[in-house]
């Protein structure tokens, strides 16, 4: 493969004003709240509120480079809302969303073969991918997962198309992330993506002690 410089060279990005982003971001805190979202941590959910304004601007315009320039990935403890404020995001901007485990799955049932011709359908669009590091152990060309080579050709994508992808992980820091995929693949996925740490208590254990004190 000859390399085309051409797309290596960075789009001139419009950039959306201070006064706009401002509104659009309280419209989208207004979106997440209306959907039952609220994080535990305040950073976090007005990062996530914006984020989502900025993105609003390229999709809506249809102008790829309006677009944020990275993803996102929604890092920390587990039931404190990551896998919800992607599934708003999803369905706001119709971008799929499919769990680690199905892509394992997908491998576990046919092979590289299938596994590869599942993933085709997502090449060149935006993706989230939910929960990775939570999938189970199988071996892919001697690695311990499959989404050790596919997020390694969604990195090449981001490079060269700014195909974006989106993740979510209970893991709680990148010696976690680390230890499951080696540096070279975390090292790739935090390259296409901006982390955010979302914190606070497990919101299903805190309904599973509610219902035991009424």
């Amino acid at each position: 493969m000859i390399v085309n410089l051409q797309k290596l060279i960075p789009k001139t990005r419009r950039q959306i004003s201070p006064e706009a982003l401002a509104k659009n971001t309280a419209h989208y805190q207004q979106v997440l709240r209306k959907y039952g979202y609220e994080s535990r941590s305040p950073k976090a959910f007005n990062k996530l509120a914006e984020y989502l304004a900025r993105y609003a601007v390229g999709h809506w315009e249809n102008e790829h480079y309006d677009l944020p320039e990275l993803g996102l990935m929604l890092f920390g403890p587990c039931g404190v809302g990551k896998t919800y404020a992607m599934q708003i995001f999803s369905g706001l901007f119709k971008v799929e969303l499919i769990a680690a485990a199905e892509l394992v799955r997908q491998y576990a049932i046919g092979g590289e073969k299938q596994f590869w011709e599942y993933v085709e359908q997502f090449k060149y669009k935006p993706l989230i991918i939910d929960d990775i590091a939570g999938e189970r152990e199988i071996k892919s060309y001697g690695n311990a997962s499959p989404l050790i080579d596919y997020a390694a050709e969604r990195y090449t994508l981001f490079k060269y198309n700014r195909t974006l992808t989106f993740f979510t992980t209970n893991a709680e820091d990148r010696k976690e992330l680390k230890t499951r995929y080696g540096d070279r693949i975390v090292s790739r996925i935090l390259g296409m993506c901006d982390p955010v740490y979302v914190d606070g208590k497990d919101c299903r254990l805190e309904r599973e002690i509610e219902k035991k004190e009424k």
